[in-house]
């Protein structure tokens, strides 16, 4: 006789959040793309680029609590070799797949293979913020795989991110990292989202998807003062200098646990909003990439920042926002119903859609 699983529980305000931080990469990219150099000064350009370093943090912090939240309920699927886990560690190494994707300087693997060496493959080859996620949560999932007791995981998740910021002060200057292949060398150094140090949010996130697993009646009150602690400890640059990346570190992921709670807070009022909305944040991936196609291009296609380049008013680029951002909703929406109501069909297209770009994508001779 087999054991009802236990359903994952839904948060709603983890997709308000993450659809917060789509909101969020929309704008900024679009932003960066699109807006004419002649702008790009003044208080206000100042004020949003340093918005923007809180987005990907955002994301990530989300990626680790989600992940803790739908793993607790049912752990003993996950800590053990089975059908359950193969599914999610490749859907971890999709992710990865995807963020080396967007990055083909051309699509067909003869052409790609003949840049080696060169800016083009160095491109390629840099860790983005899908490849950070990727790994991250496979490490992540590594720990729960293990029985350890709640005590040792959770001080293990405090090495994990000790170790992270140490380490991203300390790889710069250590030899042999040069002498890596270029692909693991990625991973440490000299990406845009390198693990070191972006990893160490999500392994804070992860932190704060337990205490709220473990604290629900406590978890406001407990991730307030969590919170402040650690923007009040991020005042340590203000004795040590060199204490600037944990300082950074510090002051972002209690500005960002401080803004979960708040979401938090709002849980019955996010069910009942519009489901297109609610829909927005659970497609995180989808949005994700196709919002880089439609600004940036890609090798399938032109983006609108080969049409405008950094030629556009702050009025006409905020037009640009709301436009994509209503349009991907709807994309987003009717994606996601295709998805649960003919779950077969969309199976079927996903297949026959990875299937025909590798297949063209091995044999394209140009």
């Amino acid at each position: 006789m087999h054991s009802v699983l236990p359903e994952k529980p839904r948060f709603l305000f983890l997709d308000i959040a993450r659809g917060l931080a789509i909101v969020e990469m929309i704008h900024g990219h679009s932003l960066h793309a699109l807006l004419s150099p002649s702008l790009r000064a003044g208080g206000f350009f100042a004020a949003w680029n340093y918005v923007r370093e809180y987005t990907a943090p955002f994301f990530l912090l989300i990626a680790g609590f989600t992940f803790v939240v739908s793993t607790l309920p049912r752990s003993e699927e996950y800590r053990h070799f089975s059908t359950s886990l193969i599914r999610r560690i490749a859907r971890f190494f999709f992710v990865i797949i995807v963020g080396y994707v967007l990055h083909l300087p051309f699509f067909s693997l003869q052409k790609t293979l003949q840049v080696a060496g060169t800016p083009a493959w160095d491109r390629f080859l840099q860790v983005d913020i899908l490849q950070c996620i990727g790994v991250s949560l496979c490490l992540l999932q590594f720990l729960y795989f293990l029985r350890l007791k709640t005590v040792v995981r959770t001080m293990i998740l405090i090495l994990f991110i000790a170790t992270v910021l140490v380490m991203t002060l300390c790889l710069p200057f250590v030899p042999l990292i040069e002498a890596l292949p270029t692909f693991v060398k990625y991973y440490f150094v000299q990406s845009h989202f390198s693990p070191f140090p972006f990893s160490a949010y999500l392994f804070f996130g992860a932190l704060c998807g337990r205490l709220f697993m473990r604290r629900k009646h406590e978890w406001t009150g407990s991730a307030v003062i969590l919170s402040l602690a650690l923007v009040v400890l991020s005042g340590i640059r203000y004795i040590h200098p060199d204490t600037i990346l944990c300082s950074n570190f510090l002051l972002k992921s209690g500005v960002l646990l401080f803004i979960t709670t708040l979401l938090s807070c709002g849980e019955r009022l996010w069910h009942r909003l519009p489901s297109v909305i609610k829909v927005f944040g659970q497609e995180s991936l989808f949005l994700y990439v196709l919002h880089l196609f439609i600004i940036y291009g890609s090798v399938f296609n032109n983006g609108l920042r080969h049409l405008f380049g950094g030629t556009l008013s702050c009025g006409e680029v905020y037009t640009v926002v709301c436009i994509l951002t209503i349009l991907l909703s709807l994309l987003a929406y009717s994606w996601h119903s295709v998805k649960h109501t003919y779950p077969v069909v969309a199976r079927g297209f996903r297949y026959a859609l990875y299937i025909t770009f590798t297949i063209r994508f091995l044999t394209r001779p140009y």
